[in-house]
């Protein structure tokens, strides 16, 4: 625990310097003191999924990431565990939390959720200020480097939210990305994007994934230039530790490109 987590972890500031996993235990055990104690595994998901924490998620029903490392995620979504995994977050202002659940079969993976989260960013209205900050610390080389000015009020009312919305969601099978806004007057806006099938294609020792919405995007921008192509640009993440690309979406050519049969 680092002095800048605080606003946003159920640690105390007599927490500082003591493991978050042990911490988060002695609070489930003060809450519930009849359960029997929580096990507790002090390492690293990504450290090459090694001894405790690979028979962890070997045993587990859920998998909740509630890290702030996308490389957690990212191998989380890559493990072969069988337990359906979720990953839940803040944006950078607190005033927006995320949901990411992959379907009960596995079938679309949380990078591919991640990626279209990212499409709805930068196509719809409201992504113009989701990730916006209200103000930036800079604590040195942990939790990513960067921090931001945080409301506890705020960390509050969306791990309430995060907690019963994932608790009554796993009970269904299908795959969600959901977000969750705080309103100035303090009601909270719901967002549930649609979710799109995954594809991917494997090359050499790469894998490229993408899914149908954006194919459907792709074909359209190709009718709308046919006979006439020229080439556009696709966003996407790289991964070169999974060594995958998930393709995010595209940006057609610009107006002034020229086009040919050939």
């Amino acid at each position: 625990v680092s002095p800048h987590n605080l606003v946003r972890h159920l640690a105390m500031d007599f927490d500082i310097g003591f493991s978050k996993v042990s911490v988060c235990a002695d609070a489930a055990a003060a809450m519930f003191p009849s359960e029997p104690r929580t096990a507790t595994i002090t390492a690293r998901v990504e450290a090459e999924n090694a001894g405790a924490v690979l028979v962890a998620l070997m045993d587990a029903e859920l998998v909740v990431d509630a890290t702030a490392a996308l490389s957690t995620e990212r191998d989380l979504s890559a493990s072969a565990h069988a337990a359906r995994t979720a990953s839940v977050f803040l944006s950078p202002s607190g005033r927006s939390s995320v949901l990411l659940l992959e379907d009960r079969g596995r079938q679309l993976r949380l990078l591919e959720l991640e990626a279209q989260y990212y499409r709805a960013i930068l196509n719809a209205p409201w992504g113009a200020t989701h990730l916006a900050a209200e103000g930036v610390v800079r604590p040195g080389a942990t939790c990513r480097d960067v921090s931001f000015v945080l409301s506890p009020e705020r960390v509050q009312v969306h791990a309430a939210i995060l907690s019963e919305q994932l608790r009554l969601s796993v009970v269904n099978d299908a795959a969600r990305i959901s977000i969750w806004t705080l309103e100035a007057d303090g009601g909270v806006t719901h967002l549930r994007l649609p979710v799109a099938e995954g594809r991917e294609h494997r090359s050499i020792e790469w894998t490229i994934g993408w899914d149908t919405e954006l194919r459907s995007r792709l074909r359209r921008a190709r009718a709308e230039q046919l006979p006439q192509e020229t080439g556009g640009v696709l966003l996407g993440i790289i991964d070169t530790a999974l060594k995958r690309i998930q393709i995010v979406d595209l940006v057609c050519a610009p107006v002034d490109s020229t086009g040919s049969e050939a």
